[in-house]
């Protein structure tokens, strides 16, 4: 029985006729049917999958008032087809779909798959990668990162895999961008980090970066290249995919990794994370923060105004996140708005914002056992195991429970409404899907007698009550105690007699 996993969520489906409350989660798509919300928007002859995921790579605008994400939808025969949703609070639209014509780019017709890596900028326009159809698929020609407009309608192509890569170090091949091309992030005034995964520019070169667009005129970071300054022959050995902009585009993060020496495979000096910001080094594995040394980094996120944030693992094998190089969280500290003695296992996520707000995805440990939860600042939204009101009729009667919630997939809106990527499972843990959703951050201002929502504490009320303590449903367990016993009816009862 999963009563006492509820916690706050519980009186939050009490109030679900009269606002969102705080944490409550409000599915906005959903890939399972009972949703009632599985239609592609933009593509009537196309519904949501489930229990398969159905969204992936949330990513938001720098002011956070828009939202895109990858779908996926399989048609009527049953081939899957990727598409690219974007739009704002609840509204959305799929503007492209895989099984859309692609004519815009000259001697393709169609398209293989688009890139998990998208961005949009203020004004709407989505930026994605794609691999086209038409060619063969390993060939550079087929690759491509490309713009919507939403205003025109217009989809331009911005840079190509057969394109001569600006300004690249070149040991052998044409130097051309070749077939890995990403969209790593994305600002409000559209410029962008570009990610080149296997250059046409020799073994021991092949990843690099660039600002755009226009693209800037060499890589802001190419694998093989020096790291200045160049003690001990220091050298770019790894780029990753884990990029960040400020709002302005002026500030860059990226993670990456050196080595040392002539030879790369030398035991004495072993390959080291680092993390770039605007071009130099400002954490090396090895680094001493909040007294630990630290052993890798795992992502990075960025504010408006450059302030940047880091995740990752100490030598001791200890989580972390940091702002800048002041650690802020690490595994063992105590959840920020958690139950008593619940500590933080590993941290999935950090977003930070310039009003300071802070919001988090932990994963923890405690004498409940090991959950997932969102929080922000000190606050915990959602928890691994709140019921989830699937068809939004206010009530938790669909056997739908928060499952886990996607790393990095959410952002806290400007309308102060948290925007996620979710995943449901049945009471019995069978999987249910994923969905998007958003959820309140504040208590919403309600009359918590008003159990049906029509702004009267009357009979309805009172009998609608009698109905859900003699069933047992989670929404009559008044002072969240997990039981429904007679102490949430007399609770009942005084709130009754308050009326509002």
């Amino acid at each position: 029985m999963r009563m006492q996993r509820f916690g706050a969520v519980c009186a939050a489906g009490v109030v679900a006729a009269a606002g969102l409350a705080q944490g409550q989660v409000e599915v906005i798509y959903a890939g399972d049917p009972e949703s009632g919300k599985t239609q592609v928007p933009g593509r009537p002859h196309l519904n949501f999958r489930a229990p398969l995921a159905s969204f992936q790579q949330l990513a938001h605008s720098s002011d956070r008032t828009r939202w895109t994400f990858r779908a996926f939808a399989p048609d009527a025969s049953n081939t899957t087809i990727d598409v690219i949703m974007s739009g704002s609070g609840t509204t959305g639209e799929a503007f492209i779909s895989r099984d859309d014509s692609a004519d815009f780019l000259p001697n393709f017709t169609g398209w293989a798959f688009f890139d998990s890596d998208i961005g949009i900028a203020n004004d709407g326009r989505v930026y994605f990668g794609y691999r086209a159809e038409g060619g063969t698929v390993t060939n550079a020609n087929n690759e491509g990162i490309a713009v919507y407009n939403p205003t025109t309608n217009e989809f331009t192509d911005l840079v190509n895999g057969a394109d001569i890569a600006p300004g690249a170090m070149i040991s052998s091949g044409n130097g051309n961008f070749g077939n890995s091309l990403r969209v790593t992030s994305v600002t409000g005034n559209d410029n962008a980090i570009i990610y080149a995964g296997n250059l046409n520019v020799g073994f021991n070169l092949n990843r690099g970066v660039w600002l755009g667009f226009p693209l800037s005129s060499q890589p802001i970071l190419q694998i093989g290249t020096e790291v200045a300054p160049n003690d001990f022959l220091r050298t770019i050995r790894a780029i990753g995919t884990s990029s960040a902009l400020s709002a302005d585009g002026t500030a860059w993060a990226h993670l990456g990794a050196i080595r040392f020496g002539e030879n790369p495979f030398d035991p004495i000096f072993q390959p080291r994370d680092v993390l770039y910001v605007s071009g130099n080094i400002e954490i090396e594995a090895g680094d001493i923060i909040g007294g630990q040394p630290v052993d890798a980094l795992t992502a990075i996120t960025m504010s408006d105004n450059g302030t940047w944030f880091v995740i990752g693992r100490f030598e001791n094998g200890d989580s972390f996140a940091s702002q800048g190089t002041d650690l802020l969280l690490r595994s063992g500290d105590p959840v920020p708005g958690g139950a008593t003695d619940e500590v933080v296992d590993s941290i999935a996520t950090i977003k930070g914002y310039d009003n300071g707000d802070r919001l988090w995805i932990l994963n923890t440990t405690g004498p409940a056992g090991d959950s997932r939860v969102v929080v922000l600042n000190d606050t915990v939204l959602a928890r691994q195991g709140d019921p989830i009101d699937l068809n939004g009729n206010g009530q938790f009667d669909n056997d739908s429970f928060l499952r886990t919630i996607s790393a990095n997939n959410i952002f806290l809106g400007a309308d102060d409404l948290v925007y996620a990527i979710i995943n449901i499972e049945a009471g019995d843990g069978t999987n249910r899907g994923n969905a998007f959703v958003r959820m309140a951050t504040d208590p919403a201002p309600t009359c918590p007698a008003d159990l049906n929502g029509d702004g009267v504490v009357d009979a309805d009320d009172f009998f609608l009550f009698l109905s859900l303590f003699a069933a047992g449903d989670p929404r009559a367990d008044i002072n969240n105690d997990g039981v429904i016993d007679a102490d949430d009816f007399f609770a009942y009862l005084t709130l009754f007699a308050a009326g509002c």
